[in-house]
């Protein structure tokens, strides 16, 4: 991908391409690194609805495998038949040796999380 402005905005496509170019051990390191950098608002929303209901019930926090449980549980099929073939569709890249270094995905998203975080 050629070098950017750091205001210049992504596509949701050209994210998806780096990200499906990762080889497996370097997307978990992502989804693990987006997980805590990018998604933590959305986190903490879920898990005070949840947190409000449980207490309401009488019952502990949720932990984060108990998140995760309700979340993936409230995926439809199409859904998971989805999220399996853009995995597969990356596999298969990576076959190919489509694949990039996981350092200049975590580059491009710093970069993009940055004029992000600007943006607010």
């Amino acid at each position: 991908m050629a070098q950017r402005k750091p205001n210049e905005k992504l596509s949701f496509e050209q994210v998806q391409q780096l990200v499906d170019a990762l080889l497996p051990e370097e997307r978990v390191r992502l989804y693990r690194h987006l997980q805590f950098r990018f998604l933590d608002d959305e986190w903490n929303q879920i898990r005070k609805i949840v947190d409000k209901e449980r207490a309401a019930r009488g019952l502990e926090p949720a932990t984060d495998e108990d998140l995760h449980d309700a979340l993936d549980a409230m995926r439809t099929a199409e859904e998971w038949d989805d999220l399996r073939h853009e995995i597969q569709k990356g596999l298969d890249q990576l076959d190919r040796g489509e694949g990039l270094a996981a350092e200049r995905v975590i580059v491009e998203l710093r970069e993009r999380n940055r004029s992000f975080r600007n943006s607010k």
